[in-house]
């Protein structure tokens, strides 16, 4: 994704991050800001408006060293040949890159790229956003990667007023809140930049769109006809008062970008339009069922574009990321779906998927899809109401946690020792191999009286939790033989595999015959569809569309009479793909 100005920015950064290898957390924070500070300046009185308006700095910073200076110096020159919207990325991103990496990745301080914002706001556009009256909020707004091209989007919609009328109509209708006093000041210079031809027409500065405020924490005292951002990602801890105010989307842990959603239904006005930057991680997981539920009762989305690029769109970051826009209030739950494919910060390709229903009920996983492949499949699929439960199965994670027994580890079998069961045992080709001569980790566990429940000495489906779109086959899945519990009198099965238990005396089909039909090429695509997250989750599991009970019965007798894997692959495919009439659905491939 990088061009050849990227590279360019690219080896300053370079030089930042080894500039700021300062001991202390605290001392990289304020050389992260002076320098940002330093280039910010320059970069200002390089600009038209410089020569009018004087950029005060609202708070103290440190001076920098000489080769800090001359780095901040060199960098601001470089950005004079940049739009507005490439130079407030540019520095935003040596702003994040120059903070301690655990302060960047506990805030969320990562820059959105102006190719996201871009197309984002066209997917506003297109769900007919009035850009002349409109009222917009921010709600994460460090840096202004939206506030600069909304600011520039709101002008384009105002032609023929004075400068006056459009700072004043901008200063009127949109709102950046942030939580960070410094990235606050930040994207409110950078907006008035972007808009310095109408300042120094007009005679005066713009209005004070950015509050610095906790987003999260206040009542909603404004109604905005579009709420819109790229809000902080992570896991959070919460007050007893604030997992109460955010009862209605959380379920388990906490993670700021599903608050910042459920806050986007209080700012957001009838009719109004929510547009994020997010993880696909919503679309399936018990920790999202509750979120998923108020938006398709509250805020259905109207558009989601996938992101077909994992590492790059954001710095540092390994993200499955979507750009998806909710309509408050809407009745119907038909999605435009994109994909997309970021060549470079400021290009991309975008691929029509189609429309679609979004189904499932309550909290159910969004089945949607993700490549252009499954786009002729998901339909059929949605239809499809067979689960795990109807064939007599249930899933349920390892309970086995190596740090919570390190005294109960052996490397060598002995009295009382069972074998551990961990995710490298379980192979892509669908077998169970488990080699201790071969295992990195002590492979034998001898459980106290309190540790039996460890214990399983019946058969099961073992599945790896973590997983990535760009492996071959996102189920990895093996049975564990009834000859290996047999032999080893039970085994200990660690969390970072599923289990798919038995829940009922006699299941519809063979433990065997499950293992085969999910080894099939179209189940591991028909996971991908609900799935937005490395995990591979027992719930997920639990919501795959299956073959019904009869046809799953069909191929107990493909796998009794010792068919191929080809050819089982093959039959379980044609039910995916069958309508009603018989004819096939093509799958591209």
């Amino acid at each position: 994704m990088e061009t050849a100005c990227a590279a360019n920015f690219m080896t300053k950064f370079v030089r930042l991050s080894q500039l700021c290898d300062v001991p202390s957390e605290c001392a990289r924070i304020r050389l992260a800001e002076s320098f940002t500070v330093a280039v910010t300046l320059r970069y200002w009185k390089s600009q038209r408006i410089g020569k009018h308006f004087r950029l005060v700095v609202p708070f103290a910073v440190s001076p920098l060293d000489e080769a800090a200076s001359n780095l901040a110096i060199a960098f601001a020159d470089q950005l004079r040949s940049c739009t507005p919207e490439e130079a407030g990325y540019r520095i935003g991103e040596a702003y994040s890159r120059a903070l301690p990496p655990s302060l960047r990745s506990s805030r969320g301080v990562f820059f959105t790229p102006p190719v996201l914002t871009k197309r984002l706001i066209a997917s506003v556009s297109n769900q007919g956003l009035d850009w002349k009256t409109g009222r917009i909020l921010d709600t994460s707004c460090g840096g202004a990667a939206f506030l600069t091209p909304i600011a520039l989007e709101m002008r384009r919609h105002l032609p023929g007023q004075s400068a006056r009328a459009i700072l004043t109509s901008i200063g009127n209708r949109l709102r950046g809140y942030e939580i960070d006093r410094f990235t606050g000041w930040l994207s409110q210079t950078l907006v008035e930049i972007s808009l310095s031809d109408l300042c120094i027409e007009a005679g005066c500065r713009l209005p004070s769109i950015v509050s610095v405020l906790d987003t999260l924490a206040v009542p909603a005292q404004e109604i905005f006809d579009l709420v819109l951002g790229n809000p902080p990602y992570g896991r959070c801890s919460l007050s007893k008062e604030m997992r109460e105010r955010y009862s209605r989307s959380l379920y388990g842990h906490a993670n700021m970008y599903g608050l910042f959603t459920q806050a986007a239904l209080n700012w957001t006005a009838k009719n109004g339009l929510i547009a994020y930057v997010t993880p696909t991680s919503m679309m399936g997981g018990k920790y999202f069922q509750s979120l998923r539920e108020l938006l398709l009762a509250e805020s259905p989305p109207v558009a989601i574009d996938f992101i077909k690029q994992r590492e790059g769109v954001f710095a540092s970051v390994q993200q499955e990321t979507m750009l998806a826009v909710y309509r408050k209030g809407a009745a119907r739950r038909s999605v435009v779906i994109h994909l997309l494919d970021l060549v470079n910060e400021f290009t991309l390709n975008a691929i029509d998927g189609g429309v679609y229903s979004v189904p499932g009920a309550g909290g159910d996983p969004w089945l949607l899809p993700r490549t252009i492949e499954q786009c002729s499949m998901v339909g059929k699929i949605a239809a499809m109401s067979t689960r795990l439960r109807d064939y007599g199965y249930r899933v349920s994670t390892g309970p086995m946690v190596f740090h919570r027994y390190p005294e109960q580890l052996r490397r060598k079998p002995g009295k009382g020792a069972y074998p551990i069961i961990c995710a490298e045992a379980v192979r892509v080709s669908g077998r169970f191999e488990w080699d201790p001569e071969s295992l990195h980790y002590k492979p034998f566990f001898i459980p106290r009286k309190k540790d039996l429940h460890l214990i399983r000495n019946q058969g099961c489906i073992l599945v790896q939790r973590t997983t990535s779109k760009e492996q071959k086959r996102r189920l990895i899945s093996a049975e564990l033989p009834a000859a290996f519990l047999e032999r080893n009198r039970g085994a200990i099965v660690e969390n970072h595999l599923n289990m798919i238990l038995p829940s009922a005396d006699k299941p519809a089909i063979s433990l065997a015959t499950l293992s085969a039909i999910l080894h099939a090429d179209i189940v591991d695509a028909a996971f991908r569809c609900i799935n937005g997250s490395v995990a591979v989750s027992a719930s997920e599991l639990e919501a795959i569309p299956l073959p019904s009970v009869n046809q799953a019965r069909e191929i107990e007798v493909l796998v009794n009479n010792r068919a191929t894997k080809e050819q089982i692959n093959e039959a379980v495919s044609e039910m995916y793909l069958l309508e009603a009439d018989g004819r096939r659905i093509a799958l591209v491939a």
